[in-house]
């Protein structure tokens, strides 16, 4: 009978231990998952913010030109080129930050992808 003992207190024992280290893996899993998805609400609200930043800038120069055309002579070619060139540097700056934002998210997929089976229950 005290065999019998033994054997059922080293069984709870080693169920609480597999229970203790799932727990400990789970408070893991919870610690990589939060800092994953910190990660893509700043790379967010840093993307709205350069892109709020561009579009600022040109709806800056959008009002001067509407309030006096010859602050760039956009009506002379070296004008227009200049606005062309100026718009032009605006859209590279845009596709940048959407790339750079792509990145960042297929990289948070990632993450989470590798996260999912810490989520999965094992077995009993």
């Amino acid at each position: 009978m005290a065999e019998e003992a033994g054997r059922s207190i080293d069984a709870v024992m080693a169920r609480r231990n597999a229970v203790a280290e799932q727990d400990a893996a789970l408070a893991e899993a919870d610690r990589q998952l939060a800092e994953v998805v910190a990660g893509a609400h700043a790379v967010a609200i840093s993307t709205v913010e350069r892109l709020n930043s561009i579009q600022a800038e040109i709806d800056a120069l959008a009002t001067s030109l509407s309030d006096d055309p010859s602050v760039l002579a956009a009506d002379t070619p070296t004008g227009a080129l200049e606005l062309q060139r100026f718009l032009l540097a605006k859209q590279r700056e845009i596709v940048a930050a959407v790339s750079e934002a792509s990145a960042e998210a297929s990289a948070k997929v990632e993450a989470l992808q590798r996260l999912r089976d810490s989520y999965r229950v094992p077995p009993a």
